[in-house]
């Protein structure tokens, strides 16, 4: 009978509706305080968690990896540096086949639209190199892919993937064909050539078929080197619109990385354990960031939204010239991420696709991040209610 009468009351329902508003309001601040300083205390080690491995089968570290490259990589970057621009393609495909495989081109055009021009579109255009070497006693049924950008005046990754392509031609170990794809066209090209691979079509992407095709894909490993002193290396996932590969194949490298004595990093954040809240708040800071966006870190966020694991190793420039013992070091991580996927059985299912990683060694899910994420949501969405 009371809420009757409330009802029926217009100025007593003025009054309530007043106090129910203000409530929202005060309810509001408090929920967006509440996920904001719930985030900042994410960092905290009783929080979050230690990173591990997941699924057995990846095993890392636990085969012997012998790869070095004997000064072949420098004597490969010399080489590059004295051809053309458009000599470079071709001068790759030479090498890949002198190692005695299988070598295709696929050139594409990209038409992208000007926004600051005249021009309603310009056309962008490059070729594809890449090349597959066979697993000796398997049928083809699936793949790993191996992949570089080259730009100019920067061919330090397409040596080491030809480095890597000659070791790895020499094992017999291999249960999975390994496809080394060489890009000179950035994003657009690598793009082009999963289209082709994967038999999409695109508006605004022309490119050759395919010719020669492996089995599934099953992850994608690209390296992306920039000079052969490193101070430390990224470890990239992240892909397009916020999706993240399986946390199992950034855990093997960065377990692999700190094997072979090389800092591993996160959105280029180093671990600073002198003021470990501060670093760890940074990247996931960087990480929220990344995500957000929606773009693609790298190369490998290109494969991410087809359902393939993928992961960057990025190197930063060391202002010290301590060697190139490095760049064996590098080689020696990749060599043995790439085995650990060689020993999958299945795709990789068993840890979080859904993460936010903080430093090298600790991580925070899903479980953990997404109720302030959900008050910060439900304090915008009492807001909006009160614009309504």
């Amino acid at each position: 009978m009371r809420i009757a009468n409330i009802i029926s009351d217009a100025k007593r329902r003025r009054e309530y509706s007043l106090k129910i508003i203000l409530l929202r309001r005060k309810l509001s601040l408090l929920l967006y305080v509440v996920g904001v300083v719930w985030l900042f205390l994410l960092p905290i080690d009783d929080v979050n968690g230690l990173v591990y491995v997941d699924e057995n089968a990846l095993m890392p570290g636990y085969a012997s990896n012998n790869y070095i490259s004997n000064g072949k990589v420098m004597k490969l970057v010399e080489q590059l540096n004295k051809i053309t621009w458009k000599e470079l393609p071709y001068w790759i495909s030479a090498k890949f086949s002198a190692i005695g495989m299988e070598v295709f081109t696929q050139n594409f055009s990209i038409t992208v639209p000007v926004l600051m021009d005249n021009q309603s579109y310009h056309v962008m255009e490059g070729v594809n190199v890449y090349s597959v070497l066979r697993a000796p006693k398997t049928s083809s049924t699936e793949a790993i892919v191996v992949g570089v950008l080259v730009e100019k005046s920067h061919y330090f990754s397409a040596a080491m993937l030809i480095n890597l392509a000659e070791y790895f031609a020499t094992k017999p170990f291999w249960a999975k064909d390994l496809i080394f794809v060489v890009t000179n066209g950035g994003k657009y090209g690598m793009q082009a050539w999963l289209e082709g691979y994967l038999g999409i079509d695109s508006a605004n992407i022309w490119k050759e078929p395919i010719v020669s095709r492996s089995g599934i894909i099953q992850a994608a490993v690209i390296i992306d080197v920039a000079s052969p002193s490193i101070k430390h290396v990224s470890v990239l996932t992240n892909g397009v619109n916020g999706q993240l590969s399986n946390q199992d194949i950034a855990n093997t490298a960065v377990r692999l990385l700190t094997f072979e004595r090389i800092i591993p990093s996160f959105h280029g954040q180093v671990d600073m354990f002198n003021d470990k809240y501060v670093s760890s708040l940074k990247t996931l800071l960087k990480s929220i960031g990344h995500q957000a966006t929606g773009l693609p870190e790298h190369l490998h966020g290109l494969f991410v939204r087809y359902h393939i694991d993928a992961v960057t190793f990025q190197t930063h420039d060391s202002p010290v010239n301590i060697g190139n013992w490095q760049l064996n070091a590098l080689g020696r991580a990749v060599e043995g991420t790439i085995r650990s996927i060689n020993n999958l059985l299945e795709p990789l299912h068993h840890s979080f696709f859904f993460y936010l990683p903080i430093s090298s060694v600790r991580y925070v899910s899903i479980s953990i991040y997404f109720p302030p994420l959900g008050c910060i949501l439900l304090a915008l969405v009492l807001e909006v209610s009160l614009v309504t």
